[in-house]
């Protein structure tokens, strides 16, 4: 979904295909004794106050989630990402172009470059903290109600998160 592979099972599992691709996997069963890890949510109703949920509020909660612990040991070399949207909480891989914008001295910069995306305003810089990433739709919901500018005769592209000269 959404090009994020999910697996469904009633049982919380520690791998399943798709688990080194950054797949979801939702389970229920085990009712409110464990809420997951950030790959393994539970998602039965019980967690969930007993209301259907969005597929980006199971992976909102799931980013706030710790790392499985045996992870590494089940999946060597596999280490999950641990890089969150400072926005929304969106787990991001950084070696995407998705996960590469990251705020530094008041601007969100592309991170291996230092080149600028946007100009945050004074109010943004309060709360966006320093060092941490940013996805490509807060950027651009940033941009629409003007939390941050973009660098004179350019615009933003969304898809390579990159700001970009008009016209290009």
């Amino acid at each position: 979904m959404d090009k994020r592979r999910l697996f469904l099972c009633h049982y919380p599992m520690i791998t399943w295909p798709g688990a080194r691709h950054q797949g979801l996997q939702l389970f229920g069963h085990v009712h409110q004794n464990w809420q997951g890890s950030r790959n393994s949510i539970n998602t039965g109703v019980d967690v969930w106050d007993f209301r259907p949920v969005t597929l980006p509020e199971i992976e909102a909660r799931a980013a706030r989630l710790l790392v499985n612990a045996h992870w590494e040991q089940v999946e060597p070399g596999r280490a999950w990402p641990t890089v969150l949207c400072a926005g929304c909480g969106r787990i991001l891989d950084p070696a995407l172009i998705s996960g590469q914008a990251v705020v530094r001295n008041g601007r969100i910069v592309v991170a291996a470059t230092n080149e600028t995306i946007v100009f945050m305003e004074k109010a943004m810089r309060r709360w966006l903290p320093e060092g941490r990433h940013v996805c490509p739709e807060c950027i651009g919901g940033y941009l629409s109600v003007s939390e941050v500018t973009l660098p004179a005769g350019f615009s933003f592209d969304e898809i390579r998160n990159r700001a970009v000269p008009k016209g290009k």
